[in-house]
């Protein structure tokens, strides 16, 4: 954000350099709240920018994945290309491409970790299995990190992990990739809330 910024206000014209030009206060219940209609510019291109690079990126690359995932099950490229296709850009994905949310990393890293277990099934040599199911248990542990609320859905991961694979060996592996796809997680809840396993969201409305 800082090198941005320095770039930014180094190269741009000064009509562009303004920030917070103007500011009105409304009230919400009976707390009064500075509310800024026109920012400026440059915070206006830095959020285009921090969405272009996150929920952007992630729902384009959403369909790409499915596509993938479906060219394992069909070898019809064109059928499997009207469905991603369709997935993209005909569903609510292509929405919440466009704001600045957690809700499409979020699908992202659980369905690439879905990917991934697929991935495993299909592979011969248990190296290469053990290889995807530790890169599952990452992404699904960067998921959750990005929302715990897919804390939800990860029993159902593990039991279709399990079912798929019919070894219990993937159990451990799978949760300790798990944990440390949540790092950043239990890192962040450790620096701000002082205990690693209390999160924001027990103080959100």
């Amino acid at each position: 954000y800082f090198f941005w910024k320095n770039i930014y206000f180094q190269f741009s014209p000064e009509t562009s350099r303004v920030i917070y030009s103007e500011k009105v206060q409304r009230e919400f219940g009976n707390v009064p709240i500075d509310f800024y209609p026109n920012p400026g510019f440059f915070y206006l291109a830095t959020m285009i920018i921090v969405t272009a690079l996150t929920s952007s990126l992630f729902g384009a690359l959403i369909p790409v994945l499915a596509y993938k995932l479906l060219n394992l099950y069909n070898k019809n490229g064109l059928e499997n290309f009207l469905v991603a296709f369709g997935l993209g850009a005909g569903t609510l994905l292509f929405h919440y491409s466009a704001v600045f949310m957690d809700h499409v990393p979020t699908v992202f890293f659980l369905f690439l970790s879905y990917y991934l277990i697929i991935k495993s099934c299909h592979e011969q040599l248990w190296k290469n299995k053990i290889v995807y199911v530790i890169s599952s248990g990452l992404t699904i542990g960067t998921s959750i990190t990005v929302s715990n609320f897919v804390l939800s859905v990860y029993p159902f991961f593990l039991f279709y992990l399990i079912y798929k694979i019919k070894n219990a060996k993937v159990i451990p592996i799978f949760l300790i990739s798990s944990l440390i796809g949540l790092l950043p997680l239990i890192l962040y809840n450790y620096t701000i809330l002082g205990e690693p396993l209390k999160t924001l969201t027990l103080y959100m409305d």
